[in-house]
């Protein structure tokens, strides 16, 4: 892996100064990756790839400039240091710009393997591809593989800011349809990180789920008619659902006023039975968000309690801006409170309903309503999932889903940086395309 070292970033921050800056910042990342892929069954493909990126950020009377770049030598530097200097002397004046200072108990962190096991990489996915070919005949895998990836991050800046964060981790991905005659399924795509390669590929994340529904929805039928009633959303699409939500958390909508949220802290504004944390330190997880984006220290936080609004999810920026209170974090590492019933539990007690895989839509408008399509879904019918169903359409109003929320499976689903429950809401538009 490229070598970036601290006094790398000393001598930028030097040059930075030196170029006038009042405040400057250097943030150095490299990784290397080591890839497996399947092309047509097979594992087919083994590389490796470095990678350096370097992230400047300057501070000039107020005004703030970053540029990116990928190489270290002392042109392309001193080019990169005159073109920030040029876009911040253009930039408008915002006082609310400002780096993180020195962080109190910052160290180094190193977490995971420095160096993949290129032979159990190979024996998993081969043994992956073998399964499903076995079990699963009908499946047809596509860009499907396995990475281990390691990274070196170093952060530091003038005001005496010195992040310094390794990590190793592999991941997979798999993207995959089925195939009968002429009959075929939509695709699906699913997906996880882990430390180690202890587990089968299967048994990580929705991957056995998935796939087994995929079979199914071969099978597929338009779906006709309309009602306005239960959704059972899986962990896979419950962030999409909820997004149009959070987004009105985060610094866009609190900093222009349109956000449907401020104000509302220590109010209910979701169901009682929804929690939400978020754990950055949690040992399920194979990554950890150490420290948040604009360069602080991360720590766990609750956003919300028995659907009770409990923070922002402001950046420093943010707050800045509106003068509201930083979240202590980037709420990466979600965790969603398990409810008190199981899954069977919940779809047992659906007389009709959808049972949803994967939404697909467009921009949400300003006050939450949202519309497109359920993608490998499937009927529920009397206490049952029935048949997988197409040309499905869904519309609601992200806070009135937030509301809705009727139930919450004890089961969760850990994808290595999330732990997901199936998520049961009342109230959604299900409608055929025609």
């Amino acid at each position: 892996m490229i070598t970036i070292q601290s006094q790398q970033a000393d001598s930028i921050l030097e040059k930075l100064k030196r170029a006038g800056f009042d405040q400057a910042e250097v943030i150095l990342t490299a990784s290397d990756m080591t890839e497996m892929q399947v092309d047509a069954g097979e594992v087919s493909l083994m590389r490796n790839t470095e990678d350096l990126d370097i992230t400047l950020r300057g501070l000039l009377g107020g005004r703030y400039a970053m540029v990116n770049l990928n190489q270290l030598d002392d042109e392309s530097l001193n080019r990169s240091i005159e073109k920030l200097k040029g876009a911040a002397e253009s930039a408008p004046v915002d006082e609310a710009r400002a780096f993180a200072p020195k962080q109190a108990g910052a160290k180094p962190i190193d977490e995971g393997p420095k160096q993949p096991s290129l032979e159990t990489m190979y024996d998993r996915m081969a043994g992956f591809v073998e399964v499903t070919s076995a079990k699963f005949p009908t499946l047809k895998l596509e860009q499907s593989g396995v990475q281990f990836r390691r990274s070196h991050f170093l952060r530091k800046n003038t005001l005496g800011l010195e992040l310094d964060e390794s990590d190793g981790h592999y991941s997979m991905s798999v993207m995959f349809s089925s195939k009968e005659g002429d009959k075929t399924s939509s695709f699906n795509f699913a997906g996880a990180i882990a430390h180690d390669l202890e587990k089968d590929f299967m048994k990580w994340g929705s991957v056995e789920r998935l796939i087994a529904n995929s079979v199914k929805e071969v099978h597929h039928q338009p779906f006709e008619g309309k009602f306005k009633g239960t959704v059972v959303l899986t962990p896979d699409c419950v962030y999409d659902l909820m997004g149009t939500w959070f987004s009105h958390l985060r610094d866009d909508r609190m900093i222009s006023g349109t956000s449907q949220l401020r104000g509302k802290i220590g109010e209910q504004v979701a169901s009682p039975l929804l929690t939400i944390r978020v754990e950055p330190f949690a040992k399920e997880f194979a990554a950890h968000e150490h420290s948040t984006g604009d360069g602080y220290l991360t720590e766990p936080s609750t956003l919300i309690e028995n659907g009770v609004l409990k923070s922002y999810m402001l950046t420093d920026y943010g707050a800045r801006k509106t003068g509201l209170p930083r979240a202590v974090n980037s709420g990466s590492n979600r965790v969603i409170e398990p409810g008190k019933d199981s899954l069977e539990a919940m779809i047992q007690s659906t007389k009709r309903g959808l049972l949803m895989g994967r939404f697909s839509g467009g921009s949400p408008a300003a006050n939450g309503d949202f519309s497109g399509v359920a993608k490998n879904s499937f009927l529920i019918e009397n206490g049952q999932v029935t048949k997988p169903v197409s040309e499905v359409m869904i519309s609601g109003n992200a806070f009135e889903l937030m509301r809705s929320i009727s139930a919450i499976s004890e089961e969760r689903v850990n994808d290595g940086g999330t732990l997901t429950p199936w998520v049961k809401v009342e109230g959604l538009t299900v409608a055929g395309a025609n």
